[in-house]
Formats: structure tokens, sequence, C-alpha cells
């Protein structure tokens, strides 16, 4: 489903440099992105990969939109849209979880299901899902957890997967 850059940066609390009204299709990687992809940017000194992508639109943080402005190094602008957002890698999660939802399967047990999404649970649910199954990872506690030999913030890492 494709959302309005105006639309995702009012769920992300951010704001837009260029055309509020861009159509974003897909969020991929730099490489991969087209004119109605939108990409992202974590770090300004990835601004040369970001001003050479054929992204539509880019996620910054604050850092990375000064440095694709140019900050002074007579640089070129990027020609896609800006996102621009507090903590860039917390939007990226939030538009990952609109644009791909977690599926809803119907009550009772799912026949992978995994419950405990430490390190063990999350190993387990990357094997079975490499072998082509369809897997579904449910926290036992939670988020910060302390039960469980990974506990707290740290337990967090799974949300890059």
């Amino acid at each position: 489903m494709a959302h309005r850059l105006a639309e995702l940066a009012e769920l992300v609390s951010g704001r837009v440099e260029g055309d509020p009204e861009r159509t974003v299709e897909a969020i991929r990687a730099l490489e991969a992105a087209g004119p109605g992809d939108l990409s992202f940017v974590t770090l300004a000194r990835h601004r040369a990969r970001a001003q050479e992508s054929a992204a539509g639109a880019l996620l910054v943080g604050e850092d990375v939109a000064a440095a694709l402005a140019g900050a002074g190094s007579g640089r070129e602008s990027p020609s896609a849209d800006l996102l621009v957002v507090p903590d860039a890698g917390y939007a990226l999660v939030k538009l990952l979880e609109l644009f791909h939802p977690a599926p809803v399967h119907a009550a009772g047990a799912h026949p992978t299901a995994v419950v405990g999404a430490g390190v063990m649970g999350c190993a387990a649910s990357w094997a079975l899902a490499a072998r082509g199954a369809e897997v579904t990872l449910y926290e036992q506690f939670d988020t910060e957890h302390k039960p469980g030999s990974s506990h707290g913030h740290t337990r967090i890492f799974r949300l890059a997967y």
C-alpha cells in the first residue's frame, strides 16, 4: 500500500523537506531504491551513496540532513525528498511495521510458534524460516524483563531481524 510522505512524517514525528505529496510504495536499500521508494541514511559519512541513489525519498536524522544539504562542502544536494526525523533508527522500525505489518493468525497455536524471543528463540526462529517455515516469534514476558539469560534493553536486538 502506498503512502504520502506527509503521512509518514506525521507517523514518525518528522518533517518533509521537498514534496510532502510524494507517494512512497516501498522501503528499500539505497542501491535498490527507485523513484517510488523510501530509503534511509543513518550516518552522514554515507551521504555520497545517498546522492547517487535513485530513491525518491530518504529517511534521515537532523545531522544527515545537514550533511546532505551541503553544510558548506560545496556538494550538490540530493534530488530525493527528505523525511527528517529526530531518531532515524526508531523511525525506520515504525515505518517498516507500517509497510510490513505482522500477519494475523487465527486463534490457537501457530504451527511454528516460538515462545521466548531471546537468543535461542531468535536462533530457532531464524533456522525455521531459513527452511521455509512461516514462523511467529512471541516474547514470553515484557520487552525489558529480567527472568531470562538475556534481558533488559539488550534483548531488543531482535528488532533488526
